[in-house]
């Protein structure tokens, strides 16, 4: 699955990410759910300078799923902390964050919990660098070796 922003809905209305993770858990087996980040993503760029009118814009409109990881990264969340120490922009950072976030909704998905909790399925996240060529594993407190960039 992928979409603008990796996000994960929170709205059960919002019906295409819950069937792709039951496709991809019931029908597929999926062992391993990947959460990748990148560098110079737009719609973290685009989150992080409010430039797209939420009411008016259907990208807006989907980016509000992330409102939570732009309120996480303006409180400092750790990630942020460490994206920051290793050097990257801003908008990277909130992507680092949104990774942390979204890893945290699918571990707790309604469709997915039973099986993270059995061992049947890992949920990871990584953030992938255009800059360096480099992908990183993000932990629930980010970037695990600050410096590394």
């Amino acid at each position: 699955m992928r979409n603008v922003g990796n996000l994960v809905p929170t709205d059960p209305a919002e019906g295409s990410v819950d069937a792709a993770l039951d496709f991809a858990l019931n029908a597929l087996e999926v062992r391993t759910i990947v959460v990748c980040g990148h560098s110079g993503c737009g719609a973290m760029a685009s989150l992080l300078s409010e430039s797209i009118d939420a009411p008016t814009s259907s990208v807006g409109r989907w980016l509000d799923n992330a409102r939570d990881t732009l309120a996480a990264y303006r409180e400092f969340h750790l990630a942020r902390v460490g994206a920051a120490a290793s050097g990257f922009s801003q908008a990277d950072q909130l992507a680092v964050v949104n990774v942390v976030i979204q890893v945290e909704r699918l571990v707790h998905h309604p469709i997915l919990v039973a099986a993270v909790v059995s061992g049947r399925l890992h949920v990871a996240g990584t953030f992938y660098s255009a800059d360096t060529g480099r992908l990183y594993e993000v932990s629930a407190t980010g970037i695990p070796t600050p410096g590394a960039r």
